[in-house]
């Protein structure tokens, strides 16, 4: 089964266009318009499923820069989330840190990344090595209101 993404959606298109729409090129299972959680108000994409991969590509390829409801579409074939693949984007790619000292300079045109090797226990940052001690902070004196017999008298 594949998964398409369509964008640039008119906010007035119903999921049954969509589907007589895909349905041209072969089976579709499922048409879902994503929707405001608040308003309910489409959000000018949707998601079509669709039974056979090549029936999916050649939709993509016909329907991708076509016009629905005076709008030009966006098709293409969408990412697979379901995959046990992070959602944050970049995260399968986080790199050791590096001190300071180790990194290249700022600007620099060396864009080697063959650093110093790291000893078996990493290496503090220069901010960390110094021990951290509280800042004290001083609590502003509240006002001292003054009681009702000291308040001062209003003129009639």
């Amino acid at each position: 089964m594949t998964s398409i993404f369509v964008a640039k959606l008119d906010f007035n298109t119903t999921d049954d266009q969509l589907k007589s729409l895909f349905e041209r090129f072969g089976k579709v299972n499922r048409v879902t318009i994503a929707k405001d959680r608040e308003t309910g108000k489409p959000r000018g994409f949707a998601f079509v499923e669709m039974f056979d991969e090549q029936e999916a590509d050649a939709a993509i390829q016909e329907l991708d820069g076509s016009t629905v409801n005076g709008r030009q579409i966006a098709v293409k074939k969408a990412d697979d989330r379901a995959g046990g693949k992070p959602s944050g984007g970049g995260h399968e790619q986080r790199r050791e840190f590096k001190p300071r000292e180790e990194r290249p300079a700022a600007g620099s045109t060396d864009l080697r990344t063959d650093y110093k090797k790291l000893d078996d226990k990493p290496a503090r940052p220069a901010f960390a090595q110094e021990e951290v001690k509280p800042i004290k902070t001083e609590r502003k004196k509240e006002r001292e209101k003054p009681s009702l017999k000291e308040a001062p008298k209003k003129h009639k």
